[in-house]
């Protein structure tokens, strides 16, 4: 269940290190997404899967350019919540009672990987094949499949991560219902004073 819930925190996250575009043609090059040349405020969704068997669900919400909120379920129960803002991480893993806060270099310390909130709304919003790299060589491949149009902005339906760590491949498949865009939000986050908590 660690193993399966750290690498669910990790996609819902889209961690990752350096960006790396997928090919395209020069008809495509510099062409920004729908998404990119216009605006909303709110994003929210509830998001489902399952990774080894194990199924999960959840919500997420964003505030664009500023948090992200996403609260994951399994078994009947809160799981994980993670909270993201421009230069902070807070994750609290509740089947393990452990929380991480901090900058992104501290969540880098513990998680072996790079991240920042640019890159994860990016993954997240984007209907485009993302692909990262990092420095400890974890190799992870975003793939979403299906729009949704919301107000004429254009959204992933399911995104497939595909990862490959250093003795294994992993896959799963987040998918997103009830998306909605411009309604007012909450992020609350605690951490139990009980929990271990990594800085």
């Amino acid at each position: 269940m660690k193993k399966a819930l750290q690498f669910i925190i990790i996609v819902l996250l889209c961690v990752g290190c350096k960006v790396q575009k997928p090919q395209t043609n020069d008809s495509q090059t510099n062409i920004p997404s729908q998404n990119e040349q216009n605006t909303f405020q709110t994003y929210t969704a509830n998001i489902s899967g399952s990774y080894n068997s194990i199924p999960f669900r959840g919500t997420l919400r964003l505030q664009k350019d500023s948090v992200l909120w996403v609260s994951v379920t399994g078994f009947g129960f809160e799981v994980a919540r993670l909270l993201m803002t421009q230069d902070s991480v807070f994750a609290v893993n509740k089947v393990e009672k452990e929380a991480v806060i901090g900058d992104y270099t501290a969540f880098e310390r513990h998680f072996g990987m790079s991240l920042t909130f640019s890159i994860v709304q990016k993954v997240l919003l984007d209907t485009t094949e993302t692909h990262y790299q990092s420095s400890n060589q974890t190799d992870i491949r975003f793939i979403p499949q299906g729009k949704t149009l919301i107000e004429n902005f254009i959204f992933p339906q399911q995104i497939t991560a595909k990862a490959k760590f250093h003795n294994s491949n992993e896959e799963i498949t987040i998918k997103f219902s009830n998306q909605q865009i411009n309604i007012p939000i909450s992020t609350p986050f605690s951490i139990p004073a009980t929990y271990d908590t990594l800085k």
